[in-house]
């Protein structure tokens, strides 16, 4: 993060080279390319807190992992030695030919805005860098110096700035980076000369404000004091920190100017007109005299770019003014003096007042923005906190007016008025004696004037002189207005003087105008949506309203779009709408077509509001909200349908779209059309007054070809398996009933391209109204909410290929649509549908809730990975990250999703989007267990209540025909087989495969609820669930479960450290991995240990047992016929089964109540009870559990029965004692003997390649699969400077692309060469050079293990080794992330030769001591061998860093 730093390292390398040897200098500057970067991850620094948590939640013992927000930015200067570099593009770099304005745009804004927000912050007494973003202090602080720099920021392609910078404060406030203050505030000086020196010098080279950058200033200033305001000591940390402390020491202790300060940080150049030490001079007076609070008060709340108009000075005025005559009369907050109609009458007149000096103002505009301010801003403010700073305040907003106002001859009476109140405000009691603590930086000035201004009968001009200048205190007029309020204040108070306001101003043009002003009220702030007040929404600087043309008689290409939902308006519109935003596409418009009564509303709702509506976008990180202005139209059909299909027989109608959901297709169950459906039926009786949307298609298209003209294309974006061909079909259907020629003409000329859709969108409720009244003062009738992610895939077919140039939004323009749809459908559709009733029948309401859910997630990626197996590849797409990703999409919290709307036509949904899959699986012959547990619970919802007996409104088209299906399912025990049928399809049945599966799930629910059937599911991923491992581990967990619960443990950490259930796990596993084949003993113990730590340890006993005859049926049963079949033992097999019959019996050994949930209770329970007191056989109970396959194997039940016999007579604390003996001397035993880890601190695992598969084993950290020998590699990249950022970054990207296959013959060689790069080297040797890196996302937390970094080199141990291995072939780049300080140049910006490296470089090359000295001795070599140079690639943060 060095300006130019390609350009830098060139230069400081070929100062080094010169002094060594110029013709190397020479050969350098011919040969060697120094590309520039811009490099980009928010990676703070790792503690022992990231290291426990590692260690915890992924059972990893890392000794020093990397933690990075999930964001991440690489832009490289495409310029290497023979084009020999990675192909980073693959995995999202970007490689371009000028780099510089993307870094300049990084360096002023984001690293300039963590430079400007860390001594404010810190000062202000946070630490952490996310906690300080929620003070609104100073995330208005930050955008205001967003604001002010961008000026200088030149234009970068494809960058908004104004959403960069949005992201950015969403990306600082990212909870789950804790980065700290301190460490944004270290190099402090070296860091606001990186970031800060260029906008100054354009800032008043352009004579623009340097106000917030003077502040930034001010506050490093106060900072390298060395103390924070509270007193406590800050470690400083920076080159300079000896030249600038007692220069700081001055200006606070010694009221020296901050111009010496100023030019050792920044150059003598900045300080020459005086205008930024003027303005660093007034912020540290503030700070000085109130501290960094008051300084940040100043600024008004809203963004800085809403501070440069006078009609925000205007704000400001009424605002302080107000503050103080509401304190003086006892109010506290703004809310309450806002309702008091005497200060009303006050703001009513000074805005009338002061109004007359902004230009062209129109007073109902400007009363709504004052409206939507006050609502969104100021309302819950407190009085004392908008008077502080109020000389300042008034200064900025009044003395402009009241020169003006003199000026041109107008009253200046309510300005007098509102310094009069100042006056009296800072006397420090209000009218009814109570303190007032006066925090103003004039304090000390003032206080003596306003005192003998009313305890004397001074004049208020000094007071006026000291407030405003001399210039406006020479104005006699306005000091003789001031002194007259004084009078009247001091003979009657506030109050009185208030009685005189409406007196003064009535009358007035403008007053009568403002009259209204009194909405401002509890009740005030939400704008009506219309484009009339679209800019005073737009100015209260927190929601982005349309700028383009919406004019659309003007427009010669519509989309007409049939469904106007909340989906549509959140998807396709919002695309239109960001292609105009940008000044793409602006002929085209959107219409909006209502056919259904139920679209009046919408259309009512529309058309109040000028067709705008607000979309509140939820991304995990935080809300943002717009103005949407595409649909510029709505047609309700129903008011003239001849006229609405004359409108799509147009020439500007380009496209008919449709969001029209499953059922506005008007299909049967077999696909084809359904003629009886009434609005078909009407269709074809009279298709000139359609009745159906494919009926308006039908007609429009039958005008147009009637008509000799082109046809339309026909876009459907509804969720369904092929949307166009379906469409197409449907059509067809219609119009051959209507006129066969018009099939025949459709057939051949009508393009019905496919898309794939994705956003998801809840439906709007009164909340989000509120909250959008709320937050942003607007008053929509119908918002939109959803979340921040979306994805459009089209197929590229349209009539004449007219259509919007959407790919320039981020849409996807492909020629075969099919296997995006099909992921999508099957993944993402078909998981919100199996999380849907699961997710209701166990309580929960809304999507993100039910996510929190452990069982649901893990539900959820047993279904993805279940499914997974149909989904074709998806070009550019990983199908694991893909399912990773959905699973922190359906977690969003800002998206309050709700469960039944997802369950909503679930007949519908279950048949497109699980009837592929179905139909694949039983082809494959795979499980289809997840599945037939989504169609188990969705049957079970359809019973019409859920578990709690509550209703459940069914809104379905089949309910009808499945409510007496299900009622026979769960009242009459009847086969499912007639109920997948009718939804699915009679195909899927005739094996009977899963109709097994299903009325399996179902006698479960029917049993022991949903719940049960959740936790018979391994609560690993499901994929983890298919090896023998999984089952091992399942069937001791149970018996433990068992015995544990009735030993009188009730967690698994407890029973887990109880030696004698050891003892017992040691014996079961050292018998049942007989039957896994090839079974690597220590790996597996390991992978034991980490699943125990990362899933179980925390779990109940009671909770693991629950269903236990299946778990121990899917555990157990195949290893008994396995091992009795090779004459191997089954006696710790017995015992589990045995110690299982004893816990059914309901009770514990100290006479505890056991509450039993299995599926198998009822038939279980008169059996157990038999064996235990009476003397039956366990036979049938083995029978009943195993089947009679298992019950027929007379060694089996003998020993089930022994046990048993144990049990009865000793209790099971007993027939535990005997165990050690029955299996000790085992081989697998002798292996599993050090098994007694597994106890409360087990589970973290040595990271190294050894435990590598047991760590990936675990599922819930990718590890890598590419190979990581590098006597193999024939490409390799030394690099400097191996830190938390290089290993977040570079290493990762690089990382990416081997684990994609690409880049295989490339590997990273760490590079270290100073004494504190030993403690890096000794950790990353110890674990194989790996590490983990936490991606630390606003959704969530993910876990990787990088294993791109394959070797580390510690230089100090051989010098010349390592300048050796420089000189290899195989070395083709050297890459640095050395910070400012490792460059050893000077403030000028030159190689600093007295710098102690550079000095040893110059006395001994061959010998090395800085990262200069490597390149240059490693590149001399290879000039003098006749070798090509490597490329030195600068990823360090500096502007021109190559250079």
């Amino acid at each position: 993060n060095i300006p130019e730093n390609g350009h830098i390292t060139k230069r400081l390398t070929l100062e080094l080279a010169e002094l060594i040897d110029p013709d190397l200098a020479a050969w350098i500057r011919e040969r060697v390319p120094f590309p520039m970067t811009m490099v980009d991850r928010i990676t703070p620094l790792t503690t022992e807190v990231e290291q426990r948590e590692l260690a915890d939640q992924y059972g990893i013992c890392d000794a020093w992992p990397v933690v990075a927000e999930d964001f991440m930015q690489w832009v490289i200067e495409d310029k290497f030695v023979d084009d020999l570099r990675p192909n980073w593009e693959h995995v999202g770099a970007l490689i371009v030919n000028n780099v510089t304005v993307y870094e300049s745009m990084k360096i002023r804004v984001l690293n300039g805005g963590h430079s400007a927000i860390s001594c404010v912050g810190y000062l202000l007494g946070h630490r952490d860098v996310h906690v300080a973003m929620m003070d609104s202090r100073i995330s208005n602080f930050l955008r205001s110096y967003f604001s002010e720099v961008s000026v200088t920021v030149p234009p970068v392609p494809g960058v908004d700035l104004d959403q960069y910078q949005s992201q950015l404060i969403n990306r600082f406030g990212n909870v789950h980076i804790k980065d700290k203050l301190q460490r944004l505030a270290e190099d402090g000086s070296m860091k606001l000369l990186n970031t800060m020196r260029g906008p100054i010098v354009e800032l008043l080279e352009m004579k623009k404000p340097v106000e917030i950058v003077a502040l930034a200033i001010a506050s490093f200033a106060r900072y390298m004091m060395g103390t924070d305001e509270q007193g406590q000591p800050i470690v400083l940390k920076d080159p300079k920190a000896k030249e600038l402390h007692p220069l700081v020491w001055e200006i606070f202790c010694n009221n020296d100017s901050s111009k010496n300060f100023i030019a050792t940080v920044f150059g003598e150049d900045v300080v020459t007109d005086g205008l930024l030490t003027e303005a660093v001079d007034r912020w540290i007076s503030i700070i000085k005299l109130a501290g960094m609070a008051s300084a940040l008060n100043v600024l008004l709340p809203e963004d800085h770019s809403a501070m440069e108009g006078m009609k925000q000075k205007v704000l400001q005025g009424g605002l302080t003014a107000i503050a103080c005559l509401g304190y003086l009369l006892g109010h506290r907050d703004v809310s309450s003096a806002i309702s008091d109609d005497r200060l009303l009458y006050f703001l009513r007149a000074y805005f009338s007042e002061v109004l007359v000096t902004v230009p062209d103002v129109d007073m109902e505009e400007y009363k709504m923005s004052l409206l939507a301010q006050f609502k969104s801003v100021h309302l819950r403010d407190k009085l004392e906190r908008v008077a502080q700073n109020g000389s300042m305040k008034l200064f900025n907003a009044m003395r402009g007016p009241i020169l003006d106002l003199l000026e041109m001859g107008e009253s200046v009476d309510m300005i007098a008025f509102a310094v009069a109140s100042f006056s009296r405000y800072m006397m420090g009691a209000d009218e009814h004696g109570v303190t007032i603590i006066i925090k103003d930086p004039l304090t000390s000035t003032l206080y003596p004037l306003v005192w003998s201004m009313y305890c004397g009968n001074s004049s208020s001009k000094k007071m006026i002189d000291a407030m405003f200048g001399a210039e406006v205190g020479d104005k006699a007029e306005f000091v003789a207005m001031v002194d007259e309020w004084v009078s009247e204040i001091k003979s009657g108070g506030v109050e009185a003087a208030l009685r005189i306001v409406p007196d003064r101003w009535k009358g007035s043009e403008i007053g009568d105008e403002l009259s209204e002003i009194g909405d401002l009220n509890m009740e005030i702030g939400a704008l009506k949506l219309s484009t009339r007040y679209l800019e005073a929404i737009g100015d209260v600087g927190m929601v982005s309203v349309p700028t383009y043309n919406r004019d659309i008689a003007e427009k010669t290409s519509l989309i007409y779009h049939f469904g106007v939902g909340g989906f549509h308006r959140s998807h396709q519109a919002f695309y239109l709408h960001d292609l105009l935003s940008m000044g793409k596409a602006s002929d085209w418009a959107l219409v909006g077509v209502g056919i259904l009564p139920f679209d009046k509303a919408m259309y009512d709702a529309l058309k109040s509001q000028d067709y705008l509506y607000s979309l509140m976008s939820r991304g995990s990180s935080g809300v943002g909200c717009s103005v949407v202005g595409s649909i510029m139209d709505y047609v309700y059909a129903p008011n003239d349908k001849k006229a609405c299909v004359e409108l799509l027989a147009e020439e500007k109608c380009k496209i008919v779209s449709l969001t029209i959901t499953e059922k506005g297709y008007c299909w049967k169950a077999d696909g084809s059309l359904d003629v009886n459906n009434n609005l078909i039926a009407a269709d074809i009786l009279d298709i000139a007054s359609p009745s159906s949307a494919l009926g308006y298609i039908v007609a429009g298209l039958k005008l147009r070809k009637e008509r000799g003209m082109k046809p339309f294309t026909v876009l459907s974006c509804d969720n369904i398996p092929e949307n166009g061909h379906i469409t197409k079909r449907l059509t067809l259907e219609l119009a051959e009933l209507i006129d066969p020629d018009l099939a025949a003409w459709i057939r051949e000329r009508v393009p019905f391209p496919m898309t794939m859709v994705d956003r998801i969108t809840p439906l709007t409720t009164e909340v989000e109204q509120r909250e959008l009244a709320d937050q942003y003062g607007i008053c929509d009738a119908w918002p939109v909410v959803a979340e921040d992610f979306m994805q459009w895939v089209i197929e590229d077919k349209f009539v004449d290929d007219l259509r919007p140039n959407w790919e320039h939004v981020g849409a996807l323009i492909v020629n075969n649509v099919t296997v995006y749809e099909s992921m999508k459908i099957r993944v993402l559709n078909g998981g919100h549908s199996a999380i849907s009733c699961v997710g209701y029948l166990l309580g929960h309401r809304d999507v993100h809730v039910a996510m929190m859910d452990s069982r649901i997630s893990n539900f959820l990626r047993s279904y993805f990975s279940e499914v997974s197996v149909t989904v074709p590849p998806v070009p550019g797409v990983d199908l694991d990250q893909y399912q990773s990703q959905l699973i922190n999409r359906f977690g969003n919290v800002h998206i309050k999703d709700k469960l039944q709307r997802l369950a909503e036509d679930g007949s519908m949904k279950l048949l497109n989007t699980m009837r592929g899959p179905i139909v694949e699986l039983l082809e494959m012959k795979k499980p289809v267990e997840i599945v037939a547990l989504a169609i188990a619970s969705f049957a079970r919802y359809m019973m019409g209540t859920d578990e709690q007996g509550q209703p459940i409104v069914l809104k379905d088209p089949k309910a009808k025909e499945l409510h007496p299906l299900v009622w026979e399912i769960f009242c009459n025990n009847d086969s499912s087989k007639n109920f997948i049928a009718t939804v699915f399809g009679e195909d899927v049945v005739t094996d009977g495969l899963l109709t097994e599966a299903v009325d399996r799930w179902i006698s479960i629910i029917k049993l022991a609820g949903m719940a049960s059937a959740l936790n018979v599911l391994l609560p690993e991923d499901h994929s983890a669930m298919e090896g023998m491992k999984q089952k091992v581990l399942q069937g001791g967990l149970t018996a433990i479960a068992c015995l544990g619960y009735l030993l009188g443990h009730r967690d698994v950490s407890s029973a887990i450290s109880d030696d004698r259930l050891l003892y017992f796990l040691r014996a079961y596993f050292s018998e049942v991995l007989v039957t896994v084949p090839d079974v690597d003993m220590e790996e597996y113990k390991m992978s034991l240990l980490a699943q125990f730590k990362s899933v179980h340890l925390r779990d109940k006993l009671e909770r693991v047992a629950q269903n236990g005859s299946m778990k121990l049926f899917n555990a157990m049963r195949g290893p008994i016929l396995d091992l009795l079949e090779m004459g191997e033992s089954v006696d710790m097999i017995a015992f589990a089964v045995a110690s299982f019959s004893r816990y059914m019996m309901g009770a514990d050994e100290h006479g505890v109540t056991i509450i039993i949930k299995d599926p198998l209770t009822s038939t279980l329970y008169p059996l157990v009870w038999s064996m235990y007191c009476g003397n039956s056989s366990s036979k049938k109970m083995i029978d009943a559990m195993f089947g009679a396959e298992v019950g027929d194997k007379a060694e089996f039940v003998a020993m089930v029965d022994e046990w048993v016999s144990e049990i009865k007579s000793g209790g099971v604390e007993a027939a535990l004692r005997i165990v050690p003996d029955r299996w000790k001397g085992s081989e697998i035993g002798d292996e599993l003997s050090e098994i007694g880890d597994l106890n409360m601190e087990i589970g973290a695992l040595k990271l190294s390649t050894r435990y590598l598969e047991a760590i990936g084993d675990v599922g819930m950290v990718s590890v890598p699969t590419y190979n990581r020998d590098i006597a193999e590699k024939t490409s390799l990249i030394y690099h400097f400077g191996v830190g938390g950022f290089h290993r977040s970054h570079q290493a990762f990207y690089l990382h990416d692309l081997l684990s994609m296959g690409k880049a295989s013959d490339w590997a990273l060689v760490g590079v270290g060469i100073l004494p504190f790069d030993k403690a890096m080297y000794d950790a990353l040797k110890s674990q194989d050079y790996l590490y983990s890196l936490m991606s630390r996302g606003s959704s969530g937390v993910g876990c990787s293990v990088v294993g791109s970094i394959m070797d580390y080199v510690y230089a100090p141990n051989d010098k010349k080794a390592c300048v050796e291995l420089l000189a290899e072939e195989k070395c083709k780049i050297v890459s640095l992330t050395i910070t400012e300080k490792g460059y050893c140049w000077k403030a000028d910006g030159s190689l600093d030769v007295n710098n102690n490296l550079i000095a040893a470089d110059i006395l001994d090359i061959a010998s090395p001591s800085s990262a200069l000295g490597y390149i240059v001795a490693g590149l001399k070599l290879r000039k003098e061998r006749g070798m090509k140079p490597f490329t030195v690639l600068s990823c360090d943060n500096i502007p021109e860093n190559g250079h």
